[in-house]
């Protein structure tokens, strides 16, 4: 099992499920040194 404390410590500096809501980001995979997201597309 890895250590996801830098990750969650990244997703949470950016404001957590706020960012991800205003962001559509989606499939964060995390590992001991970062987090990596997808970022949805602008629907205007």
């Amino acid at each position: 099992m890895s250590n996801l404390t830098v990750a969650k410590t990244i997703l949470e500096q950016l404001g957590g499920n706020k960012f991800r809501m205003m962001t559509g980001a989606k499939n964060l995979a995390g590992d001991e040194n970062s987090l990596s997201m997808r970022i949805g597309r602008n629907s205007s």
